[in-house]
């Protein structure tokens, strides 16, 4: 068996225990590529026993035989493991991995017992490191608190209220075929110890006012934009209020007013996320514990930071490429 095929195998395997499937319906999913031939092949390589079993809805009705796969022993430990780090008493963990809580008490990782007693209840002593696929975006106001561009953003945003929402979408629009203008960075690897549901909101506000220092800050030379932008007068007033002119009669700019060539360019104040759907069967990258976390597990990512301007088609800026950023963090803040 290819490493490819034993891959999609395992893959498709671990999904059908998870969700309690048939190897018919995860044939028909488009995100497995597999065969009923590779996923049997797979069951026994593993020295996994499966059994067919009835299937019936929440209101009793039959709805059909399938495949019940009976994971081997490490298995059910990480499947216990897991169901334990989403919520679940020892107890129903054990139950729902096929297993006993006393089995599981005598499994370790590298020399560490997976759970542990804390006052008479049975705690998990590791957590699952989860390899996220995280969205941040939102909304561009420059001076005066302009609103730039126009139109909706999109309904059912995730960690914005409504009136969060509208307060997002009114502006003092002066065209109204102005583009949909924003702004969004993309973090495709965030390892995290938290679950999809948690993890964005958790992080939003120490990674904006990482992606804010790095783009809103004033520390580039202007030249010639800061020449542009004091010769009008408004702007002239403001900037030296602000004490951003120097004796000399300078100033220097941002990143962000360097890339949209416009003065006091600054991300909107609300900021909206989402965690990738299409990333959901990543696996879990490993199991650390508990105590190693409290040491300090620190870790670092790569978010890709681009203004979206949209007319017919959207285009990105800069336009050489996305602007790297890197956040900083360690997991024991999540624990």
């Amino acid at each position: 068996m290819s490493e490819g095929a034993f891959n999609e195998a395992e893959r498709s395997v671990n999904y059908m225990i998870n969700q309690k499937v048939s190897i018919r319906e995860v044939l028909r999913l488009p995100e497995f590529k597999t065969s009923r031939r590779s996923i049997k092949k797979y069951l026994k390589m593993r020295g996994m026993t499966s059994k067919t079993v009835s299937q019936y809805d929440k209101e009793g009705r039959y709805l059909g035989r399938y495949l019940l796969i009976i994971p081997n022993i490490e298995q059910r430990m990480y499947q216990f493991m897991l169901y334990m780090s989403e919520g679940d008493s020892a107890t129903n963990a054990a139950k729902r991995a096929y297993t006993t809580v006393k089995t599981m008490s005598k499994k370790e990782i590298d020399g560490v017992k997976i759970i542990k007693k804390d006052n008479g209840r049975w705690i998990l002593n590791f957590y699952p490191i989860k390899d996220h696929s995280i969205v941040y975006f939102g909304r561009i106001i420059a001076f005066n608190d302009n609103l730039q561009g126009s139109g909706d953003l999109p309904e059912g945003l995730l960690g914005v209220t409504d009136d969060e929402q509208e307060q997002m979408e009114d502006g003092d629009i002066k065209s109204p075929d102005a583009a949909m203008i924003w702004w969004q960075i993309d973090f495709d690897h965030f390892i995290s110890t938290l679950s999809s549901e948690i993890v964005g909101e958790f992080w939003k506000e120490p990674i904006m006012d990482t992606v804010r220092d790095a783009l809103e800050t004033h520390n580039i030379v202007g030249g010639d934009l800061s020449t542009s932008f004091l010769n009008y007068d408004k702007i002239a007033v403001d900037a030296f209020d602000k004490g951003r002119v120097d004796g000399g009669g300078s100033m220097k700019v941002s990143i962000l007013e360097e890339v949209m060539q416009r003065y006091d360019v600054r991300l909107h104040p609300l900021v909206n996320y989402g965690v990738d759907d299409n990333h959901e069967f990543r696996p879990i990258k490993e199991w650390i514990s508990i105590d190693k976390i409290k040491s300090g597990y620190e870790l670092a990512t790569e978010g890709r930071f681009q203004i979206m301007i949209l007319n017919d088609i959207p285009i990105g800026y800069p336009l050489d490429g996305p602007i790297d950023i890197d956040f900083a963090y360690n997991l024991n803040e999540e624990r």
